[in-house]
Parts: structure tokens; C-alpha cells; sequence
């Protein structure tokens, strides 16, 4: 009977990546416009530029598994973390069904009504392949296939800088469990790539002197201790939330009761210890602006935690049901509660992902297709022979250049004291061009060398989209 469950589960998660397939070909939805292009952009010119196998901040190992789905463009990389995102939904069923939890199928809807999940797995972020690594190694540790699933985890911060934090609960759960000659298994990823690295820094400990977030300040600012708790619920919505907190108040029903342990510990520490520990790194991080935490900027660093959020949520529900002894009421309370799910982000909400007609609508993306890139195409025809001045990566997608040659790719801080021919492009965006490299439309209206072309605004929600063309004198 187990098995055959499995079948339909593996069927149910085959029809989804086959539907979320189709979703990722028929638009150009990035995800966002910021992290997303560019980790794409890591991957798909690695194997032009071999170096950015070894970049921290695109993260090496993303870049290795990334990069042959990035050679068939943006929708590749989109492909990819649907692929990851269904399998990462399969494991978590596998996890429920090996930790004996009731309507383990439901960690499907519960997870792809996520709207932040949903939303963001058609992008080239990171928190996906982190996800699948990190639900597979608790799978693993259950199955009691210990070495595999620690060498996996020595790789998560290769993936993304929070492995650093998983790597401590692993730690913890290995000291737990008295299984300390496993403890060194959690170095191999940051020995092997230390060596394979200092072929090209030559500096075996790059991994962790070109980490980018090693720094106690953020660019993004800071703010409360407890702004997490409302990112979350922004990341999963309320029926989730509320699943969730069940499913904590369970755990420590669970756990605390007199005379009952009946948690183990690989979901004691690995699931719910686990899960609160990067929450509360990150609450801090945000509430102490360190490590370039983005806070409200990036919600959706989550995700990367959804697989052990749908675990939780599910005890959040088992721990109900349990208390109602009528089979026909707990059915009723089950079709009720996948039902909230499903409908909840369909419903008009302010300042939340709706799934409407307009979640895939990007407003900086369709002006740079329809405006700025024809512009740029029309007016400047040889552009791709010089250098094109830009801080936004969609620019390198839209007009087909590599970002990362200094011959086709010019930084836009640079511009005032490089040597330019006349009629060099220069693109600024009302973003990434002041954020990032510190360059106001100001600096280039008011500077002589540099003559104005064109602009375009676009309102959108609360925010004015500007894009200004100048060009070289």
C-alpha cells in the first residue's frame, strides 16, 4: 500500500513539474530583477569564464550544477529550480511518510500555495537547490545513511552562505546522538573546494577570504527583531502560518509532556530545531543589519526552508485532528483546510503575491523589451562592438551581452574616468545604477561629457520605473 502511495505521489509531482515546464517557457518572468538575472548570468558564462566557478558570492557549486541548464537561456535555469522544487516536494513526502505522519500527500499543495515559493521557482535564485540539499540529507540521516548525507551538507555553503548555519545543526544533532566520528564528514566540502579553488586564487583558504558576507553591515539598512515573523507570513500566507505555529505548539506539546519523547532527533533537531535556528540567524542578521541581511528587500531567502515548513505545518494539522475522534469530521477538516490553501492566494490581498493575471507582470522587464533594447537597437546598431555602460543585469539578457567582459560589459561608476569612444551607450536605471554602483541620474545629466537621449517612466504599485538612454559626446 506504501508503495503504491508512492507511485501516486510521484505521479501527482510529474503532472506538476510538467505544468510549472509549460509556465517557465511561456513568459519572461525572472523572478526578480536583481539576484536572479545574475546568478543566471554565473552560470550560463562559467564555461566562457572559468573563474566564476570559484565566485563566493554566485556560490561555486550553484554555478557547476546550474550551468548546463543556463546554456539553453533564462528559461533553463527556470526549468531547473522547477525540477528542483518538484523533487524537493517528493523528498519532503518521502520524510513525512519515514517520520509515520498522517496525509503526508498534502506537503504538495502546501508547499506550491506557498506564494513566494510558487512565484520565485521561475528565477535563477539559489534557494531551491538549496532546499533539495537540504530535505534529501534529513531523508538520508533518517534512513540512517549517515556518510551521504553529511557529505551533502558539507556542500550547502556552496550553495548558499546559510549552509554555515545547517552545518551547525547537523553538528549539534552528531553530538546528540553520540555520532562524533561522523563529525569530520561536514569538512569535506570546504576541503575540497579550499584545494580545487587555490588552483586559482592560490590561496587555500579563499573559501572563506572571499566570502562576501563577511561583514558587519548591511546596504539594505536594518530593522526589527520581529520583521521576520511578518516576512514569513508575506513568503507562505496565513493558512500555512497558522499551520505552522500548530505544528510548534505540537512539537512542544510533543516533547515536553510528562513521561513522552516521542519525537527522535533527527525531526526534533534537524526539522524543527533546525528551522528555528535560521529563522532566528536571520531575524538577527536583519534586526543588527550584518551580513548584507536584506530584511523586506529579500523575503524570499524562506524558500530555501519550505520543505521543513510543510513538515511542521502537516504536524500543525495531525496535532488538531488528533483531538477529534469523529473520522467523517476529520476528513471534512482535512478537504477544508487544502481548500484554504489553494483558494487563500487567489484572493485580493494588499501588498501580497495574488495569483492573478498579472504575478508574472514585471514592469522593469517589459519596458527594457519594448522600450529600452529597441532604442538601444535601433539607435546605437554597432553597440555590440564597443562597450555598453549599465548596472542592470537585465540589460545583458535583453541585449545579448556577456556582463562579464570588460570589452562589451563597462561599469558604470568607471564611466567618469575611463576613455570612451563617442557614442558610447550608457543605460541607467532608477535602481541598481544608484544602489549598487552609487551612480545618480544627476551625476550623468549633469555632466558635459555625456548627452541625453532618451527616457521612459512606468508606474508600478507604489513605485516609479525610471530608465534614462545617454550616449558619449
Amino acid at each position: 500500500m506504501q508503495k503504491h502511495h508512492s507511485f501516486v505521489f510521484a505521479f501527482f509531482c510529474a503532472t506538476t513539474f510538467a505544468v510549472l515546464c509549460c509556465l517557465a517557457a511561456s513568459n519572461n518572468y525572472t523572478g526578480d530583477t536583481g539576484d536572479s538575472i545574475t546568478h543566471y548570468m554565473f552560470a550560463r558564462y562559467a564555461w566562457v569564464h572559468h573563474a566564476l566557478f570559484f565566485n563566493q558570492w554566485a556560490k561555486p557549486l550553484f554555478v557547476l550544477l546550474a550551468s548546463p541548464f543556463a546554456q539553453f537561456g533564462f528559461t533553463g535555469i527556470k526549468i531547473l529550480n522547477c525540477l528542483l522544487g518538484v523533487l524537493s516536494c517528493f523528498v519532503t513526502y518521502k520524510v513525512a511518510k519515514a517520520l509515520n505522519t498522517n496525509n503526508a500527500m498534502l506537503v504538495l499543495p502546501i508547499m506550491f500555495f506557498c506564494p513566494m515559493y510558487f512565484a520565485m521557482l521561475f528565477s535563477g535564485l539559489t534557494e531551491y537547490m538549496f532546499a533539495f540539499f537540504l530535505i534529501t540529507a534529513i531523508y538520508l540521516t533518517i534512513k540512517q545513511k549517515y556518510v551521504w548525507a553529511l557529505v551533502i551538507i558539507s556542500f550547502l555553503p556552496f550553495v548558499r552562505a546559510e549552509g554555515m548555519i545547517v552545518m551547525g545543526v547537523f553538528g549539534l544533532y552528531l553530538l546528540a546522538t553520540k555520532r562524533f566520528k561522523y563529525i569530520p564528514l561536514l569538512l569535506v566540502g570546504n576541503v575540497a573546494y579550499s584545494i580545487a579553488g587555490s588552483f586559482y586564487y592560490h590561496d587555500i583558504l579563499w573559501v572563506f577570504t572571499k566570502l562576501p558576507y563577511a561583514n558587519l553591515h548591511s546596504q539594505y539598512g536594518h530593522g526589527l527583531i520581529t520583521d521576520f515573523i511578518h516576512i514569513l507570513m508575506y513568503d507562505i500566507e496565513k493558512p500555512v502560518f497558522v499551520l505552522m505555529c500548530l505544528g510548534f505548539l505540537a512539537f512542544l506539546y510533543r516533547h515536553f509532556r510528562k513521561g513522552d519523547m516521542a519525537l527522535g532527533k533527527e525531526e526534533s533537531i534537524l526539522i524543527y530545531d533546525g528551522f528555528a535556528l535560521f529563522f532566528i540567524a536571520h531575524s538577527i542578521f536583519w534586526w543588527k543589519g550584518i551580513f548584507s541581511s536584506g530584511g523586506f528587500l529579500m523575503p524570499r531567502v524562506m524558500n530555501a526552508e519550505v520543505p521543513l515548513i510543510a513538515i511542521i505545518a502537516l504536524g500543525g494539522l495531525n496535532f488538531v485532528l488528533g483531538f477529534i475522534h469523529k473520522p467523517l469530521l476529520n476528513r471534512a477538516i482535512v478537504v477544508a483546510v487544502v481548500v484554504g490553501i489553494i483558494l487563500f492566494p487567489f484572493t485580493n490581498r494588499k501588498n501580497a503575491i495574488v495569483f492573478n493575471k498579472s504575478l508574472f507582470k514585471q514592469t522593469e522587464i517589459e519596458m527594457m523589451d519594448t522600450q529600452v533594447a529597441p532604442y538601444i537597437k535601433a539607435n546605437f546598431p554597432d553597440y555590440k562592438k564597443g562597450k555598453v555602460y549599465y548596472a542592470h543585469q537585465y540589460v545583458s539578457l535583453a541585449l545579448d551581452i556577456d556582463p562579464f567582459d570588460t570589452a562589451k560589459h563597462g561599469i558604470m561608476h568607471y564611466m567618469f574616468h575611463e576613455k570612451m569612444p563617442p557614442n558610447t551607450p550608457i543605460v541607467w536605471d532608477d535602481w541598481f545604477a544608484p544602489v549598487e554602483e552609487g551612480v545618480h541620474l544627476k551625476d550623468i545629466a549633469n555632466d558635459t561629457a555625456f548627452v541625453f537621449c532618451a527616457s521612459y517612466e512606468k508606474q508600478d504599485h507604489d513605485r516609479i520605473v525610471k530608465f534614462a538612454v545617454f550616449k558619449k559626446k
